[in-house]
């Protein structure tokens, strides 16, 4: 990767920063849109995000920002041969093409502007929208979870009733603002690794929405019956000691942290919701055969399943055509324009569904990409651990597996990996926005409590290697 498309390099454009926070609305409220409020386009809508994308790609081309990295490059080109084959030895339908190239593609450079035009504080604006809005959530995923199945408010995409995933009891797994329960999970995931660094790091947030969040997303977990936000949440959780690995001094944050959980907790647990809920979840796991293990039994499946994405992608590389059976064959939408029903024409696992669209020869490379990005979060993330900045570290860990096996052929999956591993790029920048774009995060730096005070110590103390955070 060059060093001008170093995430320290930062330019200010208000524009692109407005694009971006239009993707981030239409990612939470794609499923209203597509449920609710126009169920009649809810199959256009999968692209409503898009044309902003074009838009943030075509500034990002003016001011200098979009990025030319080896990783955008490797994408392209692997993108290109990929729509050529899926139009020639594919499944020659362009819509399915374009579909599948808007899925594997077409998204994943504005990882990169993300952290070019946003720092830090940027990052926390977002994190403040997102706690604020596990509020309406909650209430909204209690109401659904209460709800009968065959209910106007638990319809799926398109207004259709019926369509939501089962939980047990005759629940649903209830989506909250999303179109499926994927999309509920990879939200309080998200929403979790802010909660936790702003309790980590006082003073950023206020108490009242930090307990509030807390609460909201202990509920909502609770009552969505998903192994899928449980384990993101878990894996959030799980930052925290990788955190403190890397910077010991900041073990002393963890009863700041600890504490206010345990109050949540304690609150929670006694609320007849949260009963209702965790008898529901426990049928669930039953059904599932979890039930006897336990929450490490849970665990353990739950990282199977994981590691299963994988397993299923390298069995596939034997029977896979050379060039694949077609771009975007394997996704939902494929299977419906090709066959007139839904579901997964090749395969559920994203590895494996890769695989057998593009074929073993794009698929591999495309998929250590994959790896390797990760990879680059996870050096950057730790770099940033051991100078006292956690969020990095949580935003990994919320992102993490999307990127790696997340089906990128579900739109939220889509758009929360993107999102995800943006902001944990971004959230590294501490540095003042300079509109000539020169490479100033170690020049004037900036406090994120207060945007008003000028020179902050933060490069001073990078320099010499200590916690930022122990003033």
């Amino acid at each position: 990767m060059s060093r001008r498309e170093s995430a320290n390099s930062l330019v200010d454009s208000p524009k692109i920063r407005a694009l971006i926070w239009t993707y981030f609305l239409l990612l939470i409220a794609e499923g209203t849109l597509r449920k609710w409020l126009l169920p009649s386009l809810s199959d256009p809508l999968l692209l409503v995000r898009d044309p902003f994308l074009l838009l943030i790609y075509v500034l990002a081309i003016g001011r200098g920002v979009f990025p030319t990295n080896s990783y955008v490059v490797a994408l392209t080109i692997i993108g290109v041969i990929a729509v050529a084959a899926g139009m020639t030895v594919g499944s020659h339908d362009p819509i399915v093409t374009a579909y599948g190239f808007d899925a594997l593609f077409f998204h994943l450079p504005l990882i990169f502007v993300i952290p070019r035009v946003m720092n830090r504080g940027h990052i926390l604006k977002l994190g403040r929208a997102l706690l604020l809005l596990t509020l309406p959530m909650s209430v909204l995923m209690v109401i659904q979870f209460r709800s009968d199945p065959s209910a106007w408010i638990n319809c799926g995409a398109g207004g259709g009733v019926g369509s939501q995933m089962a939980g047990a009891l005759g629940k649903i797994r209830p989506p909250g603002f999303f179109t499926f329960i994927t999309g509920a999970a990879q939200f309080l995931q998200l929403a979790t690794a802010f909660l936790i660094f702003g309790l980590w790091r006082r003073g950023l947030y206020s108490h009242l929405l930090l307990m509030s969040a807390g609460m909201a997303v202990a509920i909502s977990a609770v009552v969505s019956t998903s192994r899928l936000a449980l384990g993101g949440i878990g894996t959030v959780l799980v930052m925290v000691g990788v955190v403190i690995a890397y910077d010991r001094k900041s073990i002393t944050k963890l009863f700041g942290v600890l504490v206010p959980i345990g109050v949540v907790l304690v609150v929670a647990t006694n609320l007849d919701i949260f009963h209702e809920g965790r008898q529901v979840f426990e049928a669930r796991l039953k059904d599932a055969g979890d039930s006897g293990a336990g929450l490490a039994g849970t665990a353990s499946n739950w990282t199977a399943r994981v590691f299963g994405d994988f397993s299923g992608g390298l069995m596939a590389v034997p029977n896979a055509p050379v060039l694949g059976a077609g771009l975007g064959v394997g996704t939902n939408v494929g299977a419906r324009k090709l066959s007139g029903m839904y579901g997964f024409l090749l395969a559920e696992g994203e590895w494996a569904r890769v695989v057998l669209e593009i074929g073993p020869f794009l698929g591999v490379p495309y998929l250590i990409i994959r790896v390797m990005l990760c990879g680059m979060m996870f050096s950057r993330s730790a770099r940033a651990a051991r100078v006292g900045n956690a969020l990095p570290m949580l935003l990994f860990g919320s992102s993490a597996l999307l990127i790696l096996c997340g089906q990128f052929s579900q739109v939220s999956t889509l758009g929360f990996a993107v999102m995800g591993a943006g902001m944990c790029l971004a959230s590294v920048n501490a540095g003042r926005i300079d509109g000539k774009g020169s490479d100033s995060t170690y020049g004037k730096m900036e406090e994120v409590k207060s945007l008003k005070t000028g020179i902050a110590p933060y490069a001073s103390k990078l320099r010499r290697g200590n916690s930022v955070e122990a003033d």
